[in-house]
Protein backbone atom coordinates (compact mmCIF):
# COMPACT_ATOMS: atom_id res chain seq x y z
CA UNK A 1 0.00 0.00 0.00
CA UNK A 2 1.64 3.30 -1.17
CA UNK A 3 2.82 4.78 1.94
CA UNK A 4 1.77 8.60 3.06
CA UNK A 5 3.16 11.04 5.58
CA UNK A 6 1.11 10.96 8.26
CA UNK A 7 -0.36 13.99 9.97
CA UNK A 8 -0.45 14.28 13.50
CA UNK A 9 -2.39 16.81 16.10
CA UNK A 10 -0.49 20.13 16.19
CA UNK A 11 2.23 19.19 19.74
CA UNK A 12 1.79 15.67 19.64
CA UNK A 13 4.71 13.50 20.67
CA UNK A 14 4.27 10.14 22.28
CA UNK A 15 5.64 9.36 26.02
CA UNK A 16 8.76 6.76 25.18
CA UNK A 17 6.92 4.05 26.31
CA UNK A 18 4.19 4.49 24.53
CA UNK A 19 5.85 5.13 21.60
CA UNK A 20 7.00 1.73 22.05
CA UNK A 21 3.49 0.49 22.16
CA UNK A 22 2.33 2.01 18.70
CA UNK A 23 5.06 0.38 17.27
CA UNK A 24 4.15 -2.73 18.27
CA UNK A 25 0.56 -4.34 16.60
CA UNK A 26 1.60 -7.52 18.40
CA UNK A 27 0.41 -5.26 21.54
CA UNK A 28 -2.89 -4.85 20.67
CA UNK A 29 -3.75 -9.11 19.89
CA UNK A 30 -2.13 -9.88 23.85
CA UNK A 31 -4.93 -7.24 25.25
CA UNK A 32 -8.15 -7.38 22.64
CA UNK A 33 -7.52 -11.04 20.86
CA UNK A 34 -11.16 -10.71 19.76
CA UNK A 35 -10.90 -7.87 18.32
CA UNK A 36 -7.52 -7.96 16.83
CA UNK A 37 -9.34 -10.66 14.24
CA UNK A 38 -12.02 -8.63 13.49
CA UNK A 39 -9.34 -5.56 12.91
CA UNK A 40 -7.51 -8.42 10.91
CA UNK A 41 -10.55 -9.49 8.52
CA UNK A 42 -11.20 -5.28 8.17
CA UNK A 43 -7.20 -5.00 6.81
CA UNK A 44 -7.75 -7.50 3.89
CA UNK A 45 -11.14 -6.75 2.65
CA UNK A 46 -13.22 -9.11 4.62
CA UNK A 47 -15.08 -6.84 6.63
CA UNK A 48 -16.82 -3.92 5.44
CA UNK A 49 -14.80 -0.38 6.80
CA UNK A 50 -15.11 2.27 8.40
CA UNK A 51 -13.86 0.44 11.94
CA UNK A 52 -15.54 2.00 14.47
CA UNK A 53 -13.77 1.85 17.88
CA UNK A 54 -15.72 2.14 21.10
CA UNK A 55 -14.51 1.77 24.20
CA UNK A 56 -13.70 2.62 28.02
CA UNK A 57 -11.16 5.77 28.58
CA UNK A 58 -7.51 3.94 28.15
CA UNK A 59 -8.25 1.00 26.35
CA UNK A 60 -6.35 1.75 23.43
CA UNK A 61 -8.77 2.89 21.09
CA UNK A 62 -6.40 5.86 20.05
CA UNK A 63 -3.74 3.55 20.09
CA UNK A 64 -5.23 1.17 17.52
CA UNK A 65 -5.74 4.14 15.56
CA UNK A 66 -2.12 5.30 15.50
CA UNK A 67 -0.79 1.52 15.20
CA UNK A 68 -2.80 1.85 11.88
CA UNK A 69 -1.56 4.34 10.53
CA UNK A 70 2.21 3.37 11.39
CA UNK A 71 1.72 0.30 9.25
CA UNK A 72 -0.45 2.29 6.19
CA UNK A 73 0.05 5.71 6.40
CA UNK A 74 -2.88 8.19 6.10
CA UNK A 75 -4.29 11.24 8.16
CA UNK A 76 -5.22 11.76 11.97
CA UNK A 77 -7.60 14.62 13.50
CA UNK A 78 -9.63 14.49 16.46
CA UNK A 79 -13.13 15.80 15.43
CA UNK A 80 -12.65 19.06 17.16
CA UNK A 81 -9.29 19.54 15.32
CA UNK A 82 -10.89 18.71 11.70
CA UNK A 83 -13.76 20.98 12.22
CA UNK A 84 -11.64 23.83 13.18
CA UNK A 85 -9.66 22.94 10.09
CA UNK A 86 -12.68 23.26 7.72
CA UNK A 87 -13.88 25.92 9.49
CA UNK A 88 -10.32 28.13 8.79
CA UNK A 89 -10.24 26.95 5.31
CA UNK A 90 -13.38 28.27 4.86
CA UNK A 91 -12.38 31.63 6.61
CA UNK A 92 -9.71 31.55 4.06
CA UNK A 93 -6.88 30.90 6.84
CA UNK A 94 -5.70 27.82 5.84
CA UNK A 95 -2.64 27.84 4.01
CA UNK A 96 -0.53 24.92 2.11
CA UNK A 97 3.24 24.30 2.81
CA UNK A 98 3.83 25.99 -0.35
CA UNK A 99 1.86 28.92 0.74
CA UNK A 100 -1.66 28.82 -0.92
CA UNK A 101 -4.70 29.58 0.78
CA UNK A 102 -6.72 25.95 1.07
CA UNK A 103 -10.37 25.80 0.21
CA UNK A 104 -12.83 23.65 2.34
CA UNK A 105 -12.96 21.54 -1.13
CA UNK A 106 -9.20 20.80 -1.10
CA UNK A 107 -9.46 20.24 2.71
CA UNK A 108 -11.97 17.56 1.94
CA UNK A 109 -10.24 16.04 -1.09
CA UNK A 110 -7.15 15.47 1.04
CA UNK A 111 -9.12 13.63 3.61
CA UNK A 112 -11.04 11.27 0.45
CA UNK A 113 -7.73 10.71 -1.16
CA UNK A 114 -5.73 9.41 2.02
CA UNK A 115 -4.81 6.20 2.33
CA UNK A 116 -6.46 5.73 6.00
CA UNK A 117 -8.15 8.18 8.01
CA UNK A 118 -8.54 8.44 11.33
CA UNK A 119 -10.68 10.54 13.29
CA UNK A 120 -10.72 10.45 17.35
CA UNK A 121 -12.88 12.04 20.03
CA UNK A 122 -16.05 11.41 18.53
CA UNK A 123 -17.70 11.76 21.79
CA UNK A 124 -15.77 13.88 23.87
CA UNK A 125 -18.60 16.11 24.06
CA UNK A 126 -22.07 16.80 25.09
CA UNK A 127 -23.27 18.77 22.56
CA UNK A 128 -22.70 19.11 18.65
CA UNK A 129 -23.16 22.01 16.62
CA UNK A 130 -24.95 21.52 12.95
CA UNK A 131 -21.58 22.11 11.22
CA UNK A 132 -20.02 19.76 13.18
CA UNK A 133 -22.59 17.29 12.66
CA UNK A 134 -22.42 18.06 8.69
CA UNK A 135 -18.37 17.89 8.46
CA UNK A 136 -18.14 14.10 10.23
CA UNK A 137 -21.32 13.10 8.10
CA UNK A 138 -18.94 14.45 5.41
CA UNK A 139 -15.91 12.49 6.57
CA UNK A 140 -18.07 9.56 6.37
CA UNK A 141 -19.44 9.91 2.83
CA UNK A 142 -16.13 10.71 1.60
CA UNK A 143 -14.77 7.45 3.25
CA UNK A 144 -17.32 5.09 1.67
CA UNK A 145 -15.52 1.71 1.00
CA UNK A 146 -12.36 3.48 2.01
CA UNK A 147 -10.16 2.04 4.74
CA UNK A 148 -11.25 4.66 7.73
CA UNK A 149 -11.28 4.34 11.85
CA UNK A 150 -13.81 6.86 13.69
CA UNK A 151 -12.77 5.99 17.88
CA UNK A 152 -15.21 6.84 20.49
CA UNK A 153 -16.09 7.09 24.28
CA UNK A 154 -19.78 6.66 23.25
CA UNK A 155 -21.45 3.62 21.95
CA UNK A 156 -23.84 4.13 18.58
CA UNK A 157 -27.21 4.96 20.11
CA UNK A 158 -25.60 8.03 21.72
CA UNK A 159 -23.91 9.07 19.04
CA UNK A 160 -27.11 8.98 16.76
CA UNK A 161 -28.57 11.19 20.10
CA UNK A 162 -25.59 13.53 19.67
CA UNK A 163 -25.09 13.93 15.99
CA UNK A 164 -27.93 12.49 14.49
CA UNK A 165 -29.41 8.74 13.22
CA UNK A 166 -27.63 8.97 9.80
CA UNK A 167 -23.73 9.31 11.28
CA UNK A 168 -24.69 6.36 13.81
CA UNK A 169 -26.03 4.46 10.70
CA UNK A 170 -22.96 4.87 8.58
CA UNK A 171 -20.73 4.43 11.67
CA UNK A 172 -22.56 0.83 12.08
CA UNK A 173 -22.42 0.09 8.34
CA UNK A 174 -18.80 -1.00 8.89
CA UNK A 175 -16.94 -3.56 11.76
CA UNK A 176 -17.76 -2.13 15.10
CA UNK A 177 -14.76 -2.78 17.89
CA UNK A 178 -15.53 -2.80 21.54
CA UNK A 179 -12.99 -2.36 23.85
CA UNK A 180 -12.83 -2.36 27.27
CA UNK A 181 -9.78 -2.38 30.32
CA UNK A 182 -7.55 0.36 31.14
CA UNK A 183 -3.98 0.02 30.43
CA UNK A 184 -2.50 3.47 31.05
CA UNK A 185 -0.64 2.28 33.72
CA UNK A 186 0.98 -0.53 31.89
CA UNK A 187 4.85 -0.29 31.89
CA UNK A 188 6.76 -2.53 29.40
Amino acid sequence: MEQFARLVPPGYQPQPKQSEFIREPGWFRAHHPEAADLLNHAVNGRRPWPLFVVGDVGSGKTRLGLVLLDMFGGLYYTRKLWVERVNDAQFRRLQSKAGFTLSPGEVRLEWSRASLTVMDELGTTSKVTDFAREEVQLCLDARFGKPAVYISNMDLATIGTLYDDRVASRLSGGTILHLTGDYRTETL
